[in-house]
């Protein structure tokens, strides 16, 4: 019973932390999503980025990935966002 108790009291442990990592990124990536400081001036463009540098910007997402893959830059390991015309507001 008590190996049961310590394979239990270990899976809560990893999951707690897994919950922890994923809650941690998903602050990080709408932390990024919502600075609009850093994308107003893209509105009604495809974007490409790490992080919140802007690596190509686009009026089509085709052309966006042109331009991606002309520079070098392999489009799976970036992020690619729509920037909409007016702000998008979410209530979570």
């Amino acid at each position: 019973m008590v190996m049961l108790f310590n394979v239990v009291e270990t899976c809560l442990q990893k999951e707690t932390l897994i919950l922890e990592l994923v809650h941690e990124f998903g602050v990080k990536y709408m932390s990024a999503r919502l600075d609009f400081k850093v994308f107003r001036k893209y509105a009604g463009k495809f974007i490409a980025r790490r992080d919140l540098e802007v690596l190509e910007v686009a009026d089509d997402f085709e052309e966006l990935l042109d331009k991606l893959r002309s520079k070098g830059v392999d489009p799976r390991y970036v992020i690619i966002d729509y920037v909409p015309e007016e702000p998008v507001y979410y209530l979570v």
